[in-house]
């Protein structure tokens, strides 16, 4: 019994005296500072509140020791804890000396007064204990400090309490024929199992104490007789011992007392006389024990005797029983009504219950366990009513009832009547009373027998009216001093409804990439710049190698997820990363948090984010742009239960050392709103700084639709991938359900490289840690959900690795009960419809002319962070959706649609008509016109010589439009390139071959044609005409390319006819491809940029509200 963690079962007996004694040993606390302790070598005294006086002794060399001399059966060694703690080398008397140590591993809530040694059952007496510096750091540490907080005696003699002494522990001296007995029926219940015994007139005993007094113990029996007591120097005997004659033996029954003595030394000496007590078959004398009273102080309230019984259970075949790790308390000197009780071995439960015939006390035990009750009766006035099994036995001497009972898995009724008082004792098992429940009604008390809960009892028309739970279907019993009971309101005779069994739902899942801001070209200039030189407080930095404060805290973004972006020239590819996402757990356990790394939108791993340096190699090379991003997964501010500020711990990135040419930009962003944010229902420590929270992604009512169709949370590149699911639930009106996410890790508890942000209808329920864990399922706030109607689970999953995330999420029913008392669903916003307006700038015009939209989505507080894309589907069959801009090359009517995206996940957010626009009606748009100067008809130019033309698109709006120039030069090459200015360009071009060349050019505004003009017929020569080049015919012969004079150029039609080379002004001209196609002789070109600069990095898509 001396170890409350002890999981045996253990069966004793006891005795129990009502009228109390102070115990005979007491615990001692003796201070680092008492002068009983000697210290050598290097020692000093420091303050301490966590200390049992406020003081503590410290040592850090080696050999400084404390020695304590002690008087007692057990000695603690009481020392505080720390990160700089060593190991103390611990030895009582000449034992083998044991190594211990107060490290722990963080200074936040660190244990004080820790009990470091402790060593029980010695020999009573004195010992000594010593504790030696050994100037050696504890596994894991580096400090070599130890301290003296205190030590504690145990077993230490309490100078005021009685002083028992057997019979055999050799304080008494006998003189003559004496007899040990011991192990015998009749020595059971005496102290220490044994007696000292002589029926010899003359045999005598005698023993000396300090004292103001003593009782001599012995048992009651049927064969005794009385000594003589002599008291110091006295020749005549100071009285007798007295008994009681019994059938059997009674034992520790007081036979003797003196407790007027002065304080001092007595001696006392005891005579067997030889003689019988009246009745008694024997002159036997038996001592027991000497109970010595050292002072005043000790002496019990009234001499002459005690109350009580010296063995409980007083059934001589059973013994009290003490479970594992259980407790056992005894009742004793009550009343219940008028009934007087001695005790009772079962345990109390509830107050007296009135019934209509009387009163009833409920008992508890465990279930086959021993019980009994002593109560005060006459027998002559009592009636019992007694169940099968229970047994009973009267000591009519003291007006006692004992009645025993084994406790069984249903109730026992014991009935006593005494004198018109009806009283039952219920004796129930402890499995039974876990759905026995009291409470008031009206002033009254009731009891209601096979509930889950009783929420409340009222008594109305003469009826008692009960409201509670059940978790299944069941029989109750009421015990009242009324007959008529209603349950929730339905009448009953005990047969009571259990809820409804409900199933999981099925989830269909679908999902979204979730981390942009790793992306080079995601745009973070409005994110915080990190350039903080200092902090408040010292522990938020700035970090010795990055020069600024990166602390998430310092820049108001406490709670949650939290980004980095760093720009930089590389000069190598190594960096070196300290961040602290939630440090200090216990001893025990692991710290979860990590950070997640790219670089130049590469994936580089995981660090472990718990306040220590961490080295990573980037795919990069030196004298590279690098746009280094960061995420650091935070889980929570530390407490300061011990005020020792560990609760101003940063969070995020403390210091980043990157290896970088000239100067570092930092930028950080977190969770939208900071200490404010927009969802106050919910509250700041609901969501965190992902791009999905945001953007409200956790949302109810967030739209899904344009999300892919997830098979599986496995992810395929590791980073942040987003999971939602809607599930429907119907439980019962009345009905308390509650559910559980249920996560499977992936390859069991533990190895799982992933950790998963569940929200449930926007509320944040909880965060799983694959790698580390255990934790799988998280209970969902009953009123988080909508148990009648539509939910929404959704998952941010962060994986270290591919491959890694849940097995399985599911949503599954637990507990369920009826009697809900839950009123609804709590209100808290849900992600609304979204509202797109907009307008065109003309809804009939003509083929050619440009259309424009004006479009705007309202910003929403709740997704103040989101990246939207607008755009307009212009009605063309097969066309994709466009910019706010367009020109319709033909006749016909078109629906223009506006739509407004998530720039990140491509969901459509919202979508309006803008309207119908006629093409070919309205008033004629203007023709583009396209102009050369200087003109080249009839010039004439040498091989080699460079030709220049400039030229000038009008008819279309020089600022807003997309042109591109083109010019055939006549021989088979064309040239394009983006112009500088709008409505003028030079192009130029060298001949190579001397010949007549006719050259045209062409305008294209977002790449369909718009203008064309015949710039005329030019003549290359050759750079000299005496001297003709390789290439070309003698003079005297006709050049290939030309007909003879009487022949009509075969590439020149007759004035009357058209030129077979030019189509007719609606049709694209032959030698020319379509603006989409590329020219037959040439590779395909690229797309034609936009002349308008656009503020947005390259790649990115265009966004607005």
């Amino acid at each position: 019994m001396a170890d409350s963690n002890a999981t045996q079962d253990t069966t004793f007996t006891s005795s129990l005296w009502l009228d109390g004694e102070p115990p005979a040993t007491v615990n001692l606390l003796v201070d680092d500072r008492a002068a009983g302790i000697d210290y050598a070598g290097d020692w000093e005294e420091a303050e301490d509140s966590t200390a049992a006086e406020g003081t503590l002794k410290l040592a850090s060399a080696a050999g400084a020791t404390a020695t304590f001399t002690f008087t007692g059966t057990g000695i603690r060694y009481l020392s505080a804890t720390g990160t700089d703690f060593g190991k103390a080398e611990v030895r009582v008397d000449e034992g083998t000396p044991e190594v211990v140590t107060g490290h722990v591993d963080s200074d936040q809530n660190k244990p004080a007064q820790q009990v470091l040694f402790q060593r029980s059952g010695l020999t009573p007496g004195q010992h000594t204990i010593t504790v030696r510096a050994l100037g050696e750091a504890a596994e894991g540490g580096t400090g070599t400090r130890i301290s003296v907080d205190a030590f504690e005696v145990v077993g230490a003699p309490n100078p005021d309490a009685p002083q028992v002494h057997n019979d055999t522990s050799g304080f008494v001296t006998f003189k003559g024929s004496w007899q040990v007995g011991q192990g015998q029926s009749w020595t059971r219940g005496d102290i220490g199992g044994d007696e000292t015994y002589s029926p010899n007139r003359g045999d005598s005993y005698e023993f000396t104490f300090d004292g103001v007094g003593f009782d001599l113990i012995g048992p009651f029996s049927g064969n005794h007789g009385p000594a003589e007591v002599y008291i110091d120097d006295s020749d005549a005997p100071v009285g007798r011992t007295e008994e009681r004659v019994t059938g059997s033996a009674t034992p520790q029954q007081v036979v003797f007392s003196k407790h007027d003595l002065s304080p001092g030394q007595h001696k006392v000496r005891v005579v067997v006389t030889g003689e019988r007590f009246p009745g008694s078959s024997g002159s036997y004398v038996s001592l027991d024990a000497v109970r010595v009273y050292p002072t005043a102080a000790s002496l019990p309230n009234a001499g002459g005797g005690r109350t009580g019984w010296g063995r409980v259970p007083q059934f001589e075949d059973t013994k009290l029983r003490l479970h594992g790790r259980d407790a056992l308390a005894l009742a004793a000197n009550f009343p219940v009504g008028k009934q007087r009780v001695g005790y009772t071995t079962a345990q109390l439960f509830g107050e007296p219950q009135p019934v209509s015939d009387g009163l009833v006390q409920y008992l508890m035990g465990v279930e086959g366990d021993p019980a009994e009750i002593v109560l005060y009766a006459k027998e002559s006035e009592t009636r019992l009513e007694l169940p099968s099994g229970v047994r009973h036995r009267w000591n009519a001497a003291k007006d006692q009832l004992l009645i025993g009972w084994t406790t069984g898995a249903e109730p026992q009724d014991i009935t006593v009547n005494v004198g018109g008082q009806r009283t039952t004792f219920r004796a129930i098992s402890r499995g039974y009373a876990a759905n026995v429940w009291q409470t008031d009604a009206d002033g009254d008390v009731v009891s209601v027998e096979g509930a889950t809960l009783v929420r409340g009892a009222r008594v109305a028309d003469g009826k008692l009216h009960l409201t509670g739970s059940m978790s299944a279907p069941g029989n109750l019993k009421v015990l009242s001093r009324l007959a008529e009971w209603t349950w929730n309101g339905v009448g009953t005779t005990g047969a009571v409804p259990g809820p409804v069994a409900q199933t999981a739902p099925e989830l269909s899942w679908r999902t979204t990439v979730g981390a942009p801001e790793a992306m080079p070209g995601f745009d973070v200039s409005g994110w915080r710049v990190a350039d903080s030189k200092s902090a408040e407080n010292h522990r938020q930095g700035p970090g010795p190698s990055a020069g600024v404060v990166l602390d998430s805290n310092h820049y108001g973004f406490y709670e949650g997820d939290v980004w980095y972006r760093a720009s930089y020239v590389a000069e190598s590819n190594t960096i070196v990363l300290t961040g602290n996402g939630g440090s200090g757990v216990p001893g025990h356990g692991k710290d979860p948090a990590f950070g997640q790394v790219w670089a130049n939108g590469k994936y580089v791993g995981s660090f472990a984010a718990k306040g220590r340096p961490v080295p990573m190699q980037l795919p990069v090379a030196a004298g590279e742009q690098v746009e280094l991003a960061v995420l650091v997964h935070n889980l929570g501010q530390n407490l300061d239960w011990s005020d020792d500020g560990l609760s101003r711990q940063n969070r995020g990135l403390y210091d980043a050392r990157l290896s970088a040419r000239g100067d570092v930009v930092w930028r950080i962003q977190g969770a939208q709103g900071k200490t404010s944010p927009a969802d106050k229902e919910r509250g700041m420590y609901n969501s965190g700084g992902l791009y999905g929270e945001r953007a409200g992604w956790y949302l109810p009512e967030y739209p899904i639709s344009d999300w892919a169709p997830a098979t599986g949370f496995a992810a395929e590149a590791a980073g942040v991938n987003w999971y939602a699911t809607d599930f429907e639930l119907a439980v019962p009106e009345g009905q308390d359900q509650a559910y559980q996410v249920q996560i499977t890790p992936r390859g069991g508890i533990g190895r799982d490289g992933s950790q998963v942000t569940i929200f449930v209808n926007g509320w944040n329920t909880g965060v799983y840690i694959g790698d580390i864990g255990p934790q799988t399922n998280f209970t969902i706030p009953t009123q988080f959900l909508n148990l009648r109607g539509k939910n929404r689970l959704t998952l941010a999953v962060a994986a270290k690795e591919p491959g890694m995330g849940p097995e399985a999420v599911r949503v599954v029913p637990t507990a369920a009960t009826t009697g809900s008392v839950i009123a609804k669903q709590l209100d808290a916003p849900a992600y609304p419809e979204r509202k797109l307006t907009g307008s065109l700038s003309a809804t009939k015009v003509q083929p050619g002319a440009e259309v424009s939209a004006d479009v705007s989505l309202a910003e929403l507080n709740l997704a103040a962070g989101e990246r939207v894309k607008l755009t307009v589907n212009w009605g063309e069959a097969g066309a994709a959706v466009a910019d706010l801009k367009h020109i319709y090359p033909g006749k016909g009517r078109f629906d223009v649609v506006a739509e407004a995206r998530d720039a990140v996940s491509g969901q459509l957010l919202a979508s309006t008509q803008l309207g119908t626009v006629e093409v070919g009606e309205g008033s004629p748009a203007p023709t583009p016109t396209l102009s050369a100067s200087p003109e080249l008809k009839g010039r004439s130019v040498k091989v080699g010589e460079k030709v220049s033309v400039r030229l000038t698109l009008r008819g279309v709006d020089a600022d807003e439009a997309d042109v591109r120039f083109r010019v055939d030069w006549g021989d088979s090459a064309a040239l394009g390139r983006t112009p500088q200015a709008i409505d003028s360009e030079e192009l130029s071009h060298t001949y190579a071959v001397a010949g007549r060349y006719r050259v045209r050019a062409s305008a294209l505004v977002r790449g369909q044609l718009v203008a064309e003009a015949d710039l005329g017929e030019l003549t290359v020569v050759a750079a000299d005409p005496s001297e003709p080049r390789p290439s070309e015919p003698k003079p005297s012969e006709p050049r290939p390319s030309e007909p003879k004079p009487s022949e009509p150029k075969p590439s020149e039609p007759k004035p009357s006819e058209p030129r077979p080379s030019e189509p007719k002004p609606s049709e694209p001209r032959p030698s020319e491809p379509r603006p989409s196609e590329p020219r037959p002789s040439e590779p395909k070109p690229a797309p034609v940029p936009s002349v308008k600069p656009t503020p947005k990095r390259p790649g990115l898509p265009k966004t607005g509200r």
